[in-house]
């Protein structure tokens, strides 16, 4: 079968540089889980294909399929030749959903007592002297109290947000030394995140790298990531 892949390299240079220059940009998390019983042995060769085959000839996912054999080859993988039988098929899925609106709230903070007050009026009074003289006086009066003031929530913003569900998909199946169409999988990996993006072009690269991160972590074992990002969560 005919390896699959084209060279890319998916550049994050512009936030490294920003780290460099100690800015810090929103979080971009993912959650990812394995399951194997026989690992991968690396040097073995390999091709990557669609698990939805009308991506068959689909320059999207080349794409992506260049993504996931460099990383491969980084851990060890080598590249079937053109034309030539792999050692094993690793099956590439990818996906996003249509959204879903999510309604949040944020609180709103300010004085909620205390400070000065202004105070003003009018008095009068009499008073009567030994002599037995009466005596009548009156004026007005202003100036101001203080009192330490007190903060919390005096309010609230509210609004809504779409929030997009995502998802990549690695299995890696064994080739037959002498049965070409006979597959056994020894791996399968998910990654799955949940943001603002509802571009998969924009994600995947984040979730790629969250994949191989922990590519070899224990099967069964789920592991969370946080990337700094420029797109948003």
């Amino acid at each position: 079968m005919r390896a699959l892949y084209s060279k890319v390299t998916p550049s994050l240079s512009i936030v490294m540089l920003l780290m460099s220059l100690g800015c810090i940009g929103p979080r971009f998390s993912t959650q990812s889980v394995r399951f194997y019983q026989t690992f991968p042995e690396p040097g073995k060769t390999f091709f990557v294909y669609p698990l939805q085959t009308e991506n068959l000839n689909s320059p999207e996912f080349f794409h992506y399929a260049g993504m996931i054999a460099e990383n491969l080859e980084e851990k060890g993988y080598r590249l079937a030749g053109k034309d030539k039988i792999a050692d094993y098929l690793v099956v590439l899925g990818y996906g996003i959903d249509g959204g879903r609106e999510k309604l949040y709230s944020v609180p709103i903070f300010g004085q909620t007592g205390g400070g000065s007050t202004y105070h003003a009026g009018d008095f009068t009074g009499s008073s009567s002297s030994n002599s037995g003289n009466s005596y009548s006086y009156g004026g007005t009066y202003s100036g101001y109290s203080f009192k330490a003031p007190t903060f919390g929530v005096v309010g609230a913003s509210t609004g809504s947000r779409t929030i997009y569900k995502r998802e990549l998909y690695l299995n890696i199946l064994e080739i037959k030394p002498s049965q070409e169409k006979k597959f056994n999988s020894i791996y399968t990996g998910r990654v799955t995140s949940s943001g603002s993006s509802g571009e998969i072009s924009e994600v995947l690269p984040y979730m790629v790298k969250a994949m191989f991160k922990d590519f070899d972590a224990a099967s069964g074992k789920a592991k969370k990531h946080s990337f700094i990002s420029l797109i948003g969560p």
